[in-house]
């Protein structure tokens, strides 16, 4: 079966695990002021997934390196991108529009579902990752430096740490 089988268009082959550790994790992060925020403006500014740099310091935090070939995964983010964005995108132009807050909610909530799904379908890779002996900030650098280039990996990661996730 291909990825974009009318079927199966993520290819799972079993339910995804949507209230899972990396879920919980990211709920915990986003609590954090400075990091929504930081995370918030690379996503405006540059496009990046959240859910994968979450998903990459969750690794972390758990021990585990992220493989230098990501392809895998960052396919995974890709697929649920291509449905979060849009989504995403008819909830902003909602929140311009006073009398449409009601269904700027249920636009939000189907948002965050969607971003639910890509954490649960990021997760099901964790059981692939290998575990490193490599210090938290090590680690951290490691997972980010791919995803963002090294300064701004040494940005978010001093915020991750200054957390105290």
């Amino acid at each position: 079966m291909t990825l974009d089988s009318p079927i199966n268009p993520f290819n799972l082959v079993s339910p995804l695990e949507l209230d899972n550790p990396f879920w919980a994790f990211s709920l915990r992060v986003w609590a954090k002021p400075a990091l929504q925020a930081r995370l918030l403006t690379l996503q405006r500014t540059d496009d990046i997934d959240i859910n994968l740099l979450l998903f990459a310091i969750w690794c972390g935090t758990q021990a585990k390196q992220l493989p230098a070939d990501m392809s895998a995964i960052k396919r995974t983010a890709t697929q649920w991108q291509q449905h979060i964005k849009p989504l995403r995108s008819v909830r902003l132009a909602l929140a311009q529009n006073p009398s449409a807050q009601s269904l700027k909610t249920l636009a939000q909530k189907a948002e965050v579902l969607a971003e639910q799904y890509e954490q649960a379908a990021l997760y099901a890779h964790a059981s692939d990752l290998t575990a490193s002996m490599l210090a938290l900030p090590e680690l951290l650098a490691a997972n980010l430096n791919p995803l963002l280039g090294t300064q701004t990996s040494n940005e978010l990661m001093k915020l991750c740490l200054n957390a105290d996730l």
